[in-house]
């Protein structure tokens, strides 16, 4: 787990936290992360989501009725479908940690030290993480909902990687090649999106910290 971790932006700085020392830090704000004009997008990856869903289903339902059926999965189709999982996940994770982090190390210049709580503040307060819920205090309903996100999404990371297995009666090897192909070729973005909320951009310790700052504990000595 990373120490200084993201808090969200005040004007053009994104606010940071050592979550050893509890010291407060800015850095200029990344183009690539601006919370202002990402306000709303919470609304569009539902929509974009549900519509990839339907895709996925429509094309099942098509490829069922006129057998779309290429070839078979083998070592050499799983080892392809590999290499793509390989880009599609680093691709994501270096584009997230340039944008919250700049690839930056704590003790780099760029780190302005920052004594001030109403940064600090202002950075929980427009974080779109709010958006997922209807107010802006950490709850323990909200702390169990974030936590089964990220194991539900750990989970099924992990579980798509069975798509691997030699076992045919697991695995893929051998069968014939459909339209779940596409989805598949996908999975590498979800493989990605667990790494970011277990190392990167942990939501569960983001809402720690800031019921730590609600209650008045975080400074507390």
């Amino acid at each position: 787990m990373r120490k200084i971790i993201f808090i969200g932006q005040n004007g053009i700085n994104n606010i940071y936290l050592n979550t050893k020392t509890r010291k407060i830090y800015r850095k200029k704000s990344n183009r690539i992360l601006d919370m202002d004009r990402t306000k709303n997008n919470s609304k569009h990856i539902i929509v974009i989501l549900m519509s990839l869903l339907l895709i996925a289903w429509i094309m099942s339902i098509t490829a069922s009725h006129v057998k779309l059926q290429f070839s078979v999965y083998t070592r050499t189709t799983l080892f392809m479908i590999g290499i793509v999982w390989v880009i599609e996940c680093i691709s994501l994770i270096y584009i997230v940690e340039a944008a919250m982090y700049g690839g930056l190390k704590p003790s780099s210049r760029k780190y302005e030290l920052s004594n001030n709580k109403q940064e600090f503040r202002e950075a929980i307060m427009t974080n779109n993480f709010w958006n997922m819920f209807n107010d802006k205090k950490v709850t323990f309903l909200k702390k169990v909902i974030v936590s089964v996100l990220i194991l539900v999404i750990t989970l099924t990371a992990l579980g798509m990687c069975m798509v691997f297995s030699p076992d045919r009666n697991i695995g893929l090897i051998d069968r014939k090649i459909g339209s779940e192909i596409f989805v598949i070729s996908l999975a590498g973005f979800l493989q990605g999106i667990m790494v970011i909320m277990i190392w990167i951009n942990n939501p569960l310790r983001w809402l720690i910290v800031v019921e730590k700052y609600q209650t008045r504990k975080l400074w507390r000595k």
